[in-house]
């Protein structure tokens, strides 16, 4: 609900995923369990960073949901970016 609504990717949030200088994928629940079957237990939606193609939970379900706006949704993740040294 913070990134999408009725006509698709908010610009703020699509503004964001492209210049923040990390390669991203969108994943669905199925698209995740045929790439990352250890992964299908964590509650979604999530953020992940992949390195030597596996998974790690940067952001969870509940951090997620704990934010009022998508401006506290970016904050969120340019922290623990710049705290796990991805970019």
């Amino acid at each position: 609900m913070l990134t999408y609504d009725n006509l698709g990717m908010k610009s703020e949030w699509r503004d964001f995923i492209v210049n923040i200088g990390v390669p991203l994928s969108f994943l669905h629940k199925d698209e995740l369990a045929e790439l990352y079957p250890e992964e299908v237990h964590i509650p979604l939606p999530a953020i992940f960073a992949e390195n030597e193609n596996k998974l790690a939970l940067l952001v969870s379900s509940g951090e997620i949901n704990d934010q009022k706006n998508i401006q506290g949704l970016i904050r969120l993740v340019e922290n623990k970016i710049s705290g796990n040294k991805l970019k």
